[in-house]
């Protein structure tokens, strides 16, 4: 029996590091090598269609080298986003089950941006959330794994368990 590749999201603040050079050492050395084991095959890096509209959501004039990192991550699969609310029979709006997921992680994580991403991750059962977000993810990170199942990690961490 063949293991399963490890399925590994990239938190925006990630890219934007790589794009603003301003990532700390130890986790540009890891992002690289996360990245080039992505390319053949030992990690599966994902992203998302958040960590886009928040890129582009950066004022204009720093907006560019965000985008093109973004884009450069062509071998790094988007994520579809997740609905919190689904059709029924009837066609009418109901709840969608993953709606309890959504409020345990927004209660961990105020901030819609935040719950959006782990969100996704959740959805798409992911095994780590790639990040370096020290204010915010990375600082309730025992409560993301106990809770929804969400190992939150920074690059060097990452590498470090592969």
């Amino acid at each position: 029996m063949t293991e399963r590749t490890t399925i590994a999201y990239l938190d925006t603040c990630v890219v934007s590091g790589i794009a603003r050079n301003d990532l700390k050492r130890a986790e540009s050395k890891a992002t690289t090598e996360l990245l080039r084991r992505n390319g053949i095959g030992f990690v599966d890096l994902v992203t998302s269609a958040v960590a886009l509209a928040e890129l582009e959501k950066i004022p204009i004039a720093h907006r560019t080298p965000h985008l093109e990192v973004y884009r450069l991550l062509r071998k790094v699969k988007v994520l579809s986003e997740p609905s919190i609310t689904q059709m029924s029979a009837l066609c009418l709006p109901m709840v969608n089950p993953d709606h309890l997921t959504w409020s345990q992680i927004h209660t961990i994580l105020p901030d819609d941006s935040d719950a959006k991403h782990v969100f996704q991750a959740a959805q798409h059962r992911v095994d780590y959330f790639v990040t370096v977000d020290k204010l915010t993810i990375l600082k309730h990170k025992k409560a993301l794994a106990a809770r929804v199942g969400i190992r939150a990690v920074k690059p060097s961490e990452l590498l470090a368990s592969l």
